[in-house]
């Protein structure tokens, strides 16, 4: 019993640390489209959507315009989202509503707008024009931003929020600090009534007591501002994404830890921990992603040669550290909803891989167990 308990204690193993630390050997083409550059995607359940440039029609100032295209990892079928004149990029989804920042009214007079796609009713409707206007970000039906509004002399960001069930708009955050400073904030991420953005002095009229970037949380319901490092020790903090109670972002030096990496906060328990150190000096910024108990990153380093370039995982809950794939050359930022990661490679082909489920595997061990000992006792 003792011999058949280990042996089927040490395949389990094998299947967990094997098999999730491979990943790469299960990636799928999610759009390979010939000669366009795929950027800036996101994924939501069965749905990817993401910025190409395959139409290649230039805009008044000699551009090639980006479009936004889908694609249903269930019916395996691409459709286009929007394809109006100029630029159209930065999609993000929840559920059935896209959202990406729209250039189709440049050089009339309006600025970038915010945009949104409901595709259960193939739906298209403007969200805010007239200013100009960072990526946007979506959970639920609350919709997240940057934008140009109430700068002082040109410099400055400020976030603001729409609630798309309402219709409306509202400042969470605004670029004067004190009356007299002024921050840029962008790179909002939001969960349930969580925002995430990074607060970074404007080359001008910053604060003497901020000299870096650093991660700031809004609760909207409550009213509640605050950062989640209130002293990064003069290193940056930046990207963040958040899921539930915990959010992520890249840290160039923890003061902590002193290593620069992955970190993470927990809205519940008001903790900061570290997720994982960045080996590599020249990896240069990382954009991590979090959905539930997994968060990824990538992870480039171009002066170390062969597999210089990977994208990692980490199991909060189980506090383990895997690779999903790796390549010669540099690797885009993954995003992942549930067990589903996606990231565009070195040939601009779109990829995704599913990370298996340790829980499964772990109710296949125990079943294997119980069958054991049931057999062991005939």
């Amino acid at each position: 019993m003792k011999t058949a308990r280990s042996v089927l204690f040490f395949l389990f193993a094998i299947l967990l640390f094997t098999d999730i630390a491979r990943c790469q050997s299960n990636a799928f083409v999610i759009s390979s489209y010939p000669s366009s550059s795929k950027s800036y995607y996101d994924i939501d359940g069965n749905i990817v959507v993401w910025q190409d440039n395959r139409n290649k029609i230039p805009d008044q100032w000699n551009r090639l315009t980006w479009d936004i295209y889908g694609y249903d990892l269930i019916t395996k079928q691409e459709f286009a989202i929007c394809t109006q004149q100029n630029n159209q990029t930065f999609p993000a989804i929840s559920g059935n509503y896209v959202i990406w920042r729209d250039e189709r009214t440049r050089g009339s007079g309006i600025e970038d707008s915010i945009y949104g796609y409901n595709l259960s009713t193939s739906t298209e409707f403007a969200i805010q024009t007239g200013t100009s206007s960072g990526r946007p970000a979506i959970n639920g039906n609350l919709v997240a931003w940057s934008d140009s509004q109430y700068n002082i002399d040109d410099f400055g960001s400020s976030i603001f929020a729409h609630d798309l069930a309402s219709s409306q708009t509202y400042l969470v955050h605004s670029a004067i600090v004190e009356g007299m400073y002024v921050m840029y904030n962008g790179f909002p991420a939001i969960s349930g009534n969580v925002i995430a953005w990074d607060r970074s002095p404007s080359s001008q009229h910053s604060p003497p007591t901020e000299t870096n970037s650093r991660i700031w949380v809004a609760n909207i319901v409550t009213g509640s501002q605050f950062p989640v490092c209130p002293d990064p020790g003069g290193w940056e903090q930046k990207f963040p994404a958040v899921d539930g109670n915990i959010v992520v972002w890249w840290h160039s030096l923890n003061p902590t830890w002193q290593r620069r990496g992955i970190c993470g906060y927990d809205l519940l328990t008001d903790t900061e921990f570290f997720i994982s150190g960045i080996s590599a000096i020249n990896a240069g910024y990382c954009h991590p992603d979090i959905s539930g108990n997994l968060v990824v990153w990538e992870e480039n380093d171009s002066t170390i040669g062969h597999g210089s370039y990977r994208i990692y995982g980490y199991d909060l809950l189980n506090q383990y550290q895997f690779l999903i794939t790796e390549s010669e050359g540099a690797l885009g930022a993954p995003r992942i909803s549930g067990n589903t990661v996606i990231w565009v490679g070195p040939d601009n082909v779109l990829y995704g891989t599913n990370i298996p489920e340790p829980a499964t595997m772990g109710i296949l061990a125990a079943g294997l167990l119980i069958l054991s000992a049931k057999k062991s006792r005939k």
